[in-house]
């Protein structure tokens, strides 16, 4: 079962939670499934610039970072 599928299945299961059934629940399907694509696109380019943004600093100071000690 690829992404795809996996997304597909959560928002049907979702929109069913909700009470959505018939027409009402296929269209609203239709709205979220297409709302999901730009979504990730967006995860994607933020990431992207994160990546950006840290390139050269030091392995120490990324350590730091994300160390738990205060």
């Amino acid at each position: 079962m690829g992404n795809k599928d996996n997304f597909d299945s959560e928002i049907l299961k979702d929109l069913m939670a909700q009470g959505y059934d018939g027409d009402e629940l296929l269209n609203k399907f239709k709205e979220m499934r297409g709302k999901v694509r730009p979504a990730i696109q967006k995860l994607i380019d933020e990431a992207d610039e994160i990546t950006k943004s840290t390139k050269g600093i030091e392995t120490e100071e990324v350590s730091k970072l994300f160390s738990e000690d205060d």
